[in-house]
């Protein structure tokens, strides 16, 4: 039981933008080779910084809650596999959570990036041990 690449570009359009399932996407360490499910959100930042001496940086925030990881909703539809609690839970435990990552500019102006992911096959042994 593996996703075939048409099941996964079906599930990343159904996937609001930064949500998917990739292989090597930005910010997942580059010995994961293999096709991650995977969220990255923005949740603040700074902003300020430009060429004037006079400007200065300061905080600011998306206003926004962390979405919801719903592509696992699509993953798990795809594979046929009915989400339970002990599933999500098991694949809850998988998940690694990555909240240093951020992208600067010349000026010091800087998104920071709060990014889940689960490794796929980690999401399979989760389900092989739960039927």
């Amino acid at each position: 039981m593996e996703l075939t690449q048409e099941q996964i570009t079906l599930i990343n359009s159904k996937c609001p933008a930064d949500q998917g399932v990739f292989t090597e996407p930005w910010a997942i360490p580059s010995d994961i080779k293999e096709p991650v499910i995977y969220m990255r959100f923005s949740p603040g930042g700074w902003t300020g910084g430009s060429y004037r001496e006079d400007s200065y940086l300061h905080p600011y925030s998306s206003g926004n809650p962390v979405p919801s990881l719903i592509v696992i909703d699509y993953v798990l539809e795809e594979l046929g596999v009915p989400l339970t609690v002990p599933l999500f839970r098991a694949i809850e435990d998988c998940m690694v959570i990555i909240n240093e990552d951020d992208t600067a500019d010349y000026y010091g102006n800087r998104d920071e990036w709060l990014i889940h992911y689960i490794k796929m096959s980690d999401v399979y042994n989760c389900i092989d041990q739960q039927t």
